[in-house]
């Protein structure tokens, strides 16, 4: 179920990311690859841990690249 859900879940959270990033851009790298990394630490069914965290390190950077976005750095 988990591979569904992954499967499913990630071109969804990254169009709904890319819809809310329209009207926010400096939201964009977060809200697009930056979820779509977060939904894969929680819902991807890959069991090694230094794959999960990978992709929560994906969310971190785009969540980064974010807050320098909105400060403009």
């Amino acid at each position: 179920m988990r591979s569904k859900l992954s499967l499913i879940g990630v071109p969804i959270v990254m169009i709904i990311g890319y819809i809310i990033s329209l009207s926010f851009e400096w939201l964009f790298p977060v809200l697009t690859f930056g979820a779509a990394g977060l939904y894969l630490f929680l819902f991807a069914p890959v069991q090694n841990k230094f794959i999960r965290y990978i992709f929560l390190f994906i969310f971190v950077i785009n969540l980064l690249a974010s807050a320098a976005l909105y400060f403009g750095i």
